[in-house]
Formats: C-alpha cells, structure tokens, sequence
C-alpha cells in the first residue's frame, strides 16, 4: 500500500499526462514554474488558433460549452475597425476564461502587424499561481487567419 506524499506543482492537463512516456506517472502530473508557464501559453495558442463554427454574435449570446473550444473566424472581424477589435478582444477573454482557469485575471490587447496580410497578435496578461504563491504571465499569439 502506498503511503501520502506531499506534490509541489501545478497539475498538468490531461492530454499532457496521455502524451508523455511517464517514468513515474504521479511525480510526472504536476508542472514546476517553467513547466507551468510553457503549459499554459501552448494550450493559448491552441485555443487563439481554433476556429468555432459558430457565428461571433451567436457565441455573445449563450455560455460556451467544450464544443465552443476556439474563437470565432478571423474574417468577421474586420480589419481597422475599432468595434469589430473590440468585439474580438471581448472573444479572446471569454474563451480564456471558458477554457483556460489557470491563467487568473486575463486581459487581452490586440496589436496589428504590418506585412502579415492585416495579422494581428494578442498580447495576453494575466497571472499563474502555484500553491500561494502568483506570478505575472505575459506573451504574445500570432493569430492565424485561418487557425491551425
């Protein structure tokens, strides 16, 4: 029989835990900071770079599920206008806090750039907490016009 132990770390999602070749499957669940960090800004860029089929203004109107996984195409969006950036920035966040926890506090901003066929990033903030313990988060995701 074994006996309790203490785990420092913050756990892994369960896709990391099913990919990995786990030598010790209940050491290996956890994340130290770095581990952390990495974790949770690829699983951002998965979730920027996803399309939903679903139409921006239907999403606005219902709470998101696991089929909502993403944000709305890139194409309803267009490009300039400062209601239509705003309106993305207000998906960005939502799917954030529908599919990410563990980023605390997000705040999204949208920055164009130039020579990338009207390609914005986002420039994500928020925070990652380990125990008692929060840290600053901040990065940035090139969003895909077509995800990916």
């Amino acid at each position: 029989m074994r006996e309790a132990a203490v785990i420092t770390g913050g756990h892994k999602l369960l896709f990391e835990r099913l990919t990995e070749e786990a030598a010790h499957p209940l050491a290996d669940a956890v994340h130290d900071w770095a581990g952390l960090r990495a974790s949770v800004m690829t699983e951002v860029h998965r979730l920027f770079n996803t399309r939903i089929p679903q139409d921006a203004e239907r999403m606005a109107k219902r709470r998101r599920s696991t089929v909502d996984y993403g944000i709305p195409d890139l194409s309803l969006f267009p490009p300039r206008d400062p209601d239509a950036e705003a309106n993305l920035t207000r998906h960005l966040t939502e799917a954030l806090l529908a599919f990410e926890p563990r980023l605390e506090a997000p705040k999204v901003t949208l920055e164009r750039v130039e020579g990338m066929d009207g390609g914005l990033v986002a420039q994500v903030a928020g925070s990652i907490r380990l125990g008692r313990i929060s840290h600053p988060l901040d990065f940035q995701v090139v969003l895909r016009r077509h995800g990916g």
